[in-house]
């Protein structure tokens, strides 16, 4: 599995306090701020919170179902962050403290201009490794952990608002079909549709000439940014897939491509076509959550949907 990264759903490990020291290379670090950065990270924060509220309320979700999924939620939480309840969340905290500790002390060894002594050497290098196999091992923990609580996440859901969230994008402002799967999928479809037609009415030098750079972009939102197909067979045989259905709307009449456009577009549909090509897990890697992770898992046990739901439970309460 590829590097892990804090993610939006299920994703993967948030990391504590410190970070691991670098063994070499340049200086590391997150560059200063800008003057907007903060008002920047908070009107992020608010958009996601926005799109999952959306969402929520898309979906009409029973008080139980609520109250089953903010449990599931923060019991994932725990899970990332290595609490109380976690195998070794104790045992980190005590090593995020010693490890504070031996780096201070190699740092002001070190600043007196002379390398540090062995012994001071060894003890940072201890907590350094010892860190890395911590979190390393809290990552594997995860990964065999969130399937069981995506499937029973997915118990908690009934069919019709499985579907909601396999066809839900972030977005600001709602769109009016949300709470109805059958019409949120249609206009999935009439996506695709409106997108074949655009490459079909394109003029023939134009198609020719750039033929290639857009089948490389629609590999490329196969894994919509988060999985990325790593065989370059494969690849390639997704961009001739990709050039020839294409080809073949252009060579239809008018009549028969309105009798052929909605099976043509499902047949370019990323989501659908992704999850017939993860099938051979060997041609895909993962950039940054589990395996077998649902879409409703990154979206309903992310850390961020757990203030939402109390609120809400709150909410209802006093109502």
């Amino acid at each position: 599995m590829g590097a892990r990264s804090i993610f939006v759903g299920i994703g993967a490990l948030v990391l504590a306090a410190v970070a691991p020291v670098a063994s070499g290379g340049e200086p590391f670090g997150p560059p200063p701020p800008s003057e907007h950065a903060e008002a920047e990270r908070q009107l992020n924060e608010l958009f996601q919170d926005i799109s999952t509220i959306n969402l929520l309320n898309g979906l009409l979700l029973s008080r139980k179902q609520v109250q089953d999924i903010l449990t599931l939620a923060r019991e994932a939480d725990e899970r990332r962050k290595g609490g109380k309840n976690s195998p070794f969340g104790e045992g980190y905290r005590k090593a995020l403290t010693e490890a504070q500790a031996a780096y201070a002390a190699f740092k002001a060894e070190a600043n007196k201009g002379e390398p540090p002594g062995e012994r001071l050497s060894q003890r940072a290098l201890h907590y350094e490794n010892l860190l890395k196999d911590l979190r390393n091992r809290r990552a594997e923990l995860i990964d065999q952990a969130m399937p069981e609580l995506d499937a029973k996440l997915r118990g908690i859901l009934t069919e019709a608002q499985l579907q909601i969230i396999e066809t839900f994008r972030p977005c600001l402002v709602p769109p009016r079909d949300l709470k109805d799967p059958v019409r949120a999928g249609q206009a999935e479809s009439d996506r695709g549709v409106e997108m074949l037609s655009h490459f079909r009415n394109l003029p023939a030098p134009l198609w020719r000439d750039r033929q290639g750079e857009m089948a490389d972009r629609y590999v490329a939102r196969l894994g919509h940014g988060r999985l990325e197909i790593t065989d370059e067979k494969v690849r390639a045989a997704e961009k001739q897939r990709f050039i020839a259905l294409v080809a073949k709307a252009r060579a239809m009449s008018d009549t028969e491509f309105e009798m052929e456009k909605a099976k043509l577009a499902a047949q370019l549909d990323p989501q659908v076509r992704l999850g017939q090509i993860v099938e051979s897990a060997s041609v895909v890697r993962d950039k940054g959550r589990p395996r077998d992770v649902s879409r409703a898992a990154r979206w309903l046990l992310s850390p961020r949907i757990i203030p939402i739901l109390e609120e809400r439970l709150g909410a209802k309460k006093a109502s």
